[in-house]
């Protein structure tokens, strides 16, 4: 807000000179925000006079100090000309919000016995955001005051708070939960309809049994205008297929290859991607220099409602592995190569010869027009760091980080994903094509590497 008024340097020597005589002095030089520490004291007796003084909180959703941006990583080749990938098979988009709730006082509690306490739920479940806190014990007085700080799906709807009272015996309460005693709902479109995006005020719960007083909440909710969020994204094993991309290998005198075969899943559990890696020709396993792994754009395709048959959709993109004929086994249980986008682009998946947990910290190396634009590092880095994880925890993950963005020449995380669990966060500067790729190279590579054998399920199926 400081900084803020500070844009209009006019105002700002105005409006200070009027209220204290000079303009104050505005110091950056110090950064240290840890408790106890003048930034933390000065902050905190902020947010407590601006609520004696206004009736509302300080703190809004979005504008609030998010700590110290992490150091970039630097590529691992010449930064190319600025420019902008173009995911040429976008998905539909995601809007999130950036939502900001704080309850001061209560009042008009009924008066029952039990502990009566307050929960936030959705109003419309979303199967990327599950909202449904622990339940907060509530007390009436001056001001009481608890916080929730939260990413929302727009297509949730509403923000749904619930009075609760749970029962005095542990035994009732362990076999028949909680009693909700009252709800209110607030639709986000109402919330960005207002002109601050933010509302404060008494908020009347609805009862299921009606009442004279019923109990209100003093309420101020705080959000974010929707922006693009990132697509969420999970592979699950699907029955593997034909050469012809038809779901199942048909019988032992009609097989015509073997394709290990995965579904790929968005946040609202729709087919958005199908991969097919070449495992074998129905008899033997294929040959190095014919693996190849294929991308097709879209969920499985029947021919009509009672067919179990499913078929591959398009194909968007193709990877192969890269062998001279040459290598020998040690060679190829150390290091594999891959190309794809028209071999254009190669990436190199190499194993350490010293450590026994070498997929930990695999050696990725990309090539070709893809070598100074993007950066594979072994962990979430950057922006998907996570405080404390063990190298164990970190196991799987890979951050892509891109160097050709306008907004970003020394760096960007634009997506993470775990090659083991086929799980993927991918923004949308980035080419969720290209992820899938990264993912199931590396995997198959790792499959490769360490003679793992596979097994198939043929009664498993993608979800409907």
């Amino acid at each position: 807000m400081w900084h803020a008024h500070q844009l209009h340097p006019k105002a700002y020597v105005q409006d200070l000179t009027e209220l204290l005589g000079r303009v104050l002095d505005h110091d950056d030089s110090d950064l240290d925000r840890s408790p106890g520490q003048k930034l933390d004291k000065g902050f905190h007796e902020s947010c407590e006079l601006w609520l004696q003084n206004y009736g509302d909180v300080y703190e809004r959703a979005g504008a609030m100090y998010r700590g110290l941006p992490p150091a970039p990583i630097l590529p691992s080749h010449q930064i190319p000309a600025v420019g902008t990938p173009i995911d040429f098979v976008p998905l539909s988009p995601r809007e999130v919000l950036q939502v900001y709730v704080t309850i001061l006082r209560v009042q008009n509690l009924p008066k029952k016995k039990g502990d009566i306490r307050v929960r936030l739920k959705l109003e419309r479940k979303c199967s990327s955001f599950k909202l449904e806190t622990f339940s907060v014990p509530l007390r009436e007085g001056a001001f009481w005051k608890h916080t929730w700080m939260f990413q929302a799906e727009k297509s949730t709807e509403a923000l749904k708070i619930e009075l609760l009272r749970r029962h005095s015996s542990i035994l009732t309460w362990m076999m028949e939960g909680s009693d909700v005693l009252g709800y209110t709902s607030v639709s986000w479109e109402y919330l960005l309809s207002m002109p601050t995006l933010s509302l404060c005020g008494w908020l009347p719960l609805t009862r299921w049994v009606s009442q004279s007083n019923c109990p209100s909440l003093y309420v101020c909710i705080s959000l974010t205008p929707p922006e693009p969020g990132p697509h969420l994204l999970r592979i699950i094993n699907s029955l593997p297929t034909d050469d012809e991309g038809r779901m199942g290998m048909g019988s032992f005198f009609d097989r015509r290859g073997c394709w290990l075969t995965r579904t790929v899943l968005d946040y609202s559990n729709k087919e958005v991607f199908i991969i097919r890696a070449r495992f074998s020709d129905g008899f033997t396993h294929t040959p190095e220099a014919e693996k190849c792994i294929y991308i097709h754009k879209g969920g499985w395709e029947y021919k009509n409602s009672h067919s179990r048959t499913g078929y591959t959709p398009a194909v968007v993109a193709v990877a192969y592995q890269v062998v001279t004929g040459q290598e020998s086994k040690k060679e190829l249980s150390r290091q594999r190569c891959w190309c794809f986008f028209g071999k254009t682009s190669e990436i190199l998946v190499r194993a350490s010869d010293v450590d026994s947990n070498w997929d930990l910290r695999l050696d990725l190396e990309l090539h070709g027009n893809l070598g100074g634009q993007i950066r594979l590092v072994c962990g979430r880095k950057l922006d998907y760091e996570v405080k404390g994880a063990t190298e164990e925890e970190e196991g799987g993950f890979v951050t892509v980080i891109r160097y050709n963005l306008a907004d970003a020449p020394l760096g960007k995380a634009t997506a993470v994903f775990n090659w083991r669990t086929g799980a993927m966060e991918v923004s949308p500067q980035e080419s969720v094509v290209l992820i899938l790729l990264f993912s199931s190279i590396i995997s198959r590579s790792v499959l490769d590497m360490k003679h793992i054998k596979v097994k198939f399920n043929r009664h498993r199926r993608p979800p409907p």
